[in-house]
């Protein structure tokens, strides 16, 4: 049961983020607002942040599941970019790290454990940045995480298959509702703070 929620998390994590966020321009590492070429803590906080707010429609800052099932659907639509009613891994790539892969396929495993944030999954190498190369090795996990029936695309009852259980998870007090803190957390974690300690430490 726990590896069934771990898969849950971060493979519906990863759908909710996806619609409100425009993805960048080709070549452009979406949420790299400072073109460095890498996603830091506190850029994927204010994305993560900004996509909370698009999705609590109505402004009181939690986001209840009604919210929450309205705005993945959207978010499937966005993804779909050729109105297939299904989406490949080219256009999930190009929805999270801005550009399509060459010949990329999806992912055969995918890494287990909810211990760490999206944010530090990501970051293969440990520098508190997520590079275009450590986005696509990712999201290629992901994807096959979402892709139940293993045909290479997601379709709309797979993208909706863990939306309840996903809500679940994050809503960490089980109070119904889940607040920009629970849904932050959950996609950056504490590496941001983490960050801060370390560079005070080498002063």
């Amino acid at each position: 049961m726990k590896k069934v929620f771990t898969s849950v998390l971060f493979s519906t994590l990863s759908l909710l983020l996806v619609g409100a966020m425009t993805a960048g321009a080709a070549g452009t590492l979406p949420g790299d607002t400072n073109q460095d070429g890498a996603v830091s803590c506190s850029e994927a906080t204010q994305r993560a942040t900004a996509h909370f707010n698009r999705m609590d429609a109505d402004n009181d800052s939690f986001m209840t599941m009604d919210e929450f099932e309205a705005g993945t659907t959207k978010n499937f639509e966005a993804m779909d970019s050729d109105k297939s009613g299904m989406v490949d891994v080219q256009e999930y790539l190009v929805t999270w790290c801005g550009a399509p892969a060459k010949d990329v396929k999806p992912a055969k495993k995918a890494t287990k454990g909810n211990k760490h944030s999206l944010h530090k999954k990501m970051d293969a190498n440990k520098n508190g940045k997520v590079t275009s190369e450590e986005c696509v090795a990712f999201w290629t996990v992901r994807f096959a995480d979402i892709d139940g029936n293993k045909d290479n695309t997601i379709s709309k009852d797979e993208f909706d298959k863990n939306v309840v259980e996903w809500y679940s998870i994050v809503d960490v007090n089980k109070d119904g509702s889940v607040t920009t803190v629970e849904f932050t957390d959950r996609w950056v974690g504490a590496c941001q703070a983490e960050q801060m300690k370390k560079g005070m430490s080498s002063k």
